[in-house]
């Protein structure tokens, strides 16, 4: 049961406003970008998963060296330079793909695929993980979350 209540929960409290929000956005013809951080801490224990609040040390570029150490955790650093440069494409020119360099700063490949703007007729996120970066559908319960979203339901939810 604990599986289907932090489902719940989890679908309730992040997913689900998330969701809407981009899909309001995105309704009127505003450029939205979703994302889902899918990235543990480099001591984070596999058991405790990826908890909020985590992707706030890559998204400010390790200042305080939660990224692990190097050699062997420098993936966990590339994918702070590709969330900080997203963020500051998306900043300048609200697109996060308008970034200077895209590569990963030795001649590599960019440092995360296309980041698609939020289509309510195909819903995708940007995951973002320091092995790999992907797009994924964001279509995952999505009845049990368009019920959520209800407003009729989630003033009661919420409340």
């Amino acid at each position: 049961m604990w599986r289907r209540a932090a489902a719940i929960g989890a679908d309730l409290v992040m997913v689900s406003g998330r969701r809407r929000m981009a899909e309001l956005y995105a309704a009127v013809g505003m450029p939205v970008y979703s994302y889902r951080f899918d990235q543990r801490p480099w001591n984070g224990a596999e058991w405790d998963g990826v908890k909020h609040f985590v992707n706030v040390a890559y998204s400010f570029q390790n200042i305080s060296g939660l990224l692990g150490p190097s050699p062997e955790y420098d993936s966990h650093a590339r994918l702070a330079r590709a969330i900080g440069r997203a963020y500051v494409a998306f900043v300048n020119h609200l697109d996060p793909n308008k970034v200077v360099g895209e590569s990963d700063g030795r001649g590599g490949k960019a440092l995360l695929p296309r980041w698609l703007a939020y289509d309510l007729r195909r819903p995708t996120n940007m995951v973002l993980n320091a092995t790999r970066n992907w797009v994924e559908d964001d279509t995952w319960r999505k009845e049990e979350i368009a019920f959520m979203m209800r407003p009729e339901v989630a003033k009661e939810l919420l409340s």
